[in-house]
């Protein structure tokens, strides 16, 4: 259950170790849809680890700029990472490599990913071996080849979501000083339900009633309404009620998790999370108010930094600002978000926000900033665009229609 508006620190505290928990029960007894426990897992810690990767940073520094065409996936994939070997325990050396060059992109090179690094991480996850299950012959494969497909949109769908929780927890117990909880042992993983059932490997052709949708208009990945599903599909059986009653206002309205319907019981989890971090529905969903279609833009080069800046900058205007705290927090976010990151310029920035602000400003600074770099990396990973940019192109649509009714009536 969601904690009560107007927590305490401890509260706030009490919460964010809350879902921590739950996030552990989850890698435990949740099935995946397409990916075992076992890689579930290993894409968890290798979010852990995908912070501190020095090779990322050196190889592909932030302020590289890449000719236009540049196959960023193939890049990165072929860099030797940093690693925690612990997280490879029983997976085979090449599968490891895949899920740790896309883990690795999300959470160190977001700003790079675009539908070319989709489209590649999809052909990866269908041609690298044990990521999917295996056809056991080639009859067998060609005839099954769109479930495949269908499959690896889910693959993509969990390692996003759980790299992008995986993240926001890290980011918010570095951000506190306080040792990240352990994850659960390969050994331990054994005794839950996920490893036990393995996934549910639902049959997409059998539980849409059509293909996923592609409009580049909405985002660059496919995606997928709630009156997409049969609902007397054996398959639909699997999904929970609660998981589903939920799920269908996050498919049918403007949200990110739009893209992510082939992974409903990881996307519902997902949602949880910010109820757990108390994050406010309104300032939650203003991550996404930002416009990222240069069709529907005045200039090309307006980035999204460029808008939060503004909307910064008049909520400055509007609002009392107390004195050293905007330094004591940007020096915090910069510290979080430098890649490697240094813990040593983390403990120093912490240190300024609580001794200048207090233990209350560095908790909520830990919940929001946690929650807002993985919840952006959600929308730059699946090409998302935002409500701002959707409700323009509604509103366009009203427009024609109010101009075609004016042309043939007057």
């Amino acid at each position: 259950m969601a904690p009560m508006p107007a927590l305490t620190a401890a509260e706030r505290l009490d919460a964010i170790d809350d879902f921590s928990s739950q996030f552990q029960h989850h890698l435990m007894n949740v099935r995946g849809v397409a990916l075992t426990a076992s890689l579930r897992l290993a894409i968890v810690n290798y979010a852990r680890e995908a912070i501190f990767c020095s090779e990322c940073s050196d190889q592909l520094p932030q302020s590289a700029c890449l000719k236009p065409g540049t196959n960023f996936f193939a890049m990165i994939a072929k860099i030797e990472h940093n690693k925690n070997a612990s997280a490879d325990t029983e997976i085979p050396d090449t599968t490891a490599k895949i899920l740790r060059a896309i883990v690795h992109s999300i959470v160190n090179h977001q700003g790079r990913l675009d539908a070319t690094w989709y489209d590649n991480v999809i052909h990866s996850i269908l041609e690298t071996k044990g990521i999917l299950p295996q056809e056991t012959d080639e009859e067998e494969e060609e005839s099954n080849s769109q479930q495949r497909q269908y499959l690896a949109y889910a693959a993509f769908a969990e390692i996003l979501i759980l790299t992008c929780m995986s993240h926001c927890l890290h980011v918010a117990f570095l951000v506190l000083g306080r040792p990240l909880p352990a994850l659960p042992s390969q050994s331990e993983l054994k005794d839950g339900l996920s490893a036990k059932q393995g996934p549910t490997l639902l049959d997409w052709t059998s539980l849409l009633k059509r293909a996923p949708r592609r409009n580049p208009k909405i985002c660059f990945t496919p995606f997928v309404y709630s009156g997409d599903f049969n609902k007397r599909s054996p398959d639909f059986r699997q999904i929970s009620k609660e998981a589903w009653h939920t799920m269908q206002g996050m498919m049918d309205r403007t949200a990110p998790e739009l893209p992510l319907g082939f992974a409903v019981e990881d996307t519902v989890f997902m949602g949880q999370m910010g109820e757990l971090f108390a994050v406010p529905d309104k300032d939650f969903m203003a991550l996404y108010n930002t416009e990222l279609d240069p069709a529907l833009r005045c200039a090309d080069d307006f980035t999204r930094y460029d808008t939060e800046f503004i909307s910064t900058k008049v909520a400055e205007a509007y609002n009392y600002v107390i004195p050293g705290r905007e330094e004591a927090l940007q020096g915090l976010v910069a510290a979080v978000t430098c890649r490697p990151v240094d813990l040593a310029t983390v403990s120093k920035a912490r240190d300024v926000v609580l001794q200048d602000q207090g233990e209350g400003t560095l908790v909520e600074a830990a919940v929001v900033l946690g929650l807002t770099d993985a919840v952006t990396k959600v929308t730059d990973a699946t090409g998302k665009q935002p409500l701002a940019g959707l409700l323009w192109t509604f509103l366009k649509f009203v427009f024609a229609i109010l101009r075609y009714l004016y042309e043939k009536w007057m």
